[in-house]
């Protein structure tokens, strides 16, 4: 399996747009159809929520949330 980082953390994040190739698009699907790759992709996901959270929260008040308004 090609080593393609499907969410690439955004410090490698390039400053420009590019486009996938066919290549990096087969090489994305098979990485979402591969339990161990989802599964950690969801450890990394928590981690990241532990961390903000014990590192005083996630800050709801400046994060940019559209909100509901209910009639």
């Amino acid at each position: 399996m090609t080593s393609v980082n499907l969410f690439p953390h955004k410090k490698n994040a390039s400053t420009h747009n590019t486009v996938l190739t066919d290549e990096e698009i087969h090489a994305m699907e098979l990485k979402l159809e591969d339990p161990e790759y989802i599964n950690a992709a969801i450890y990394r996901l928590a981690s990241i929520i532990t961390e903000r959270v014990l590192n005083g929260g996630l800050d709801y008040e400046n994060m940019n949330c559209k909100k509901r308004i209910r009639i």
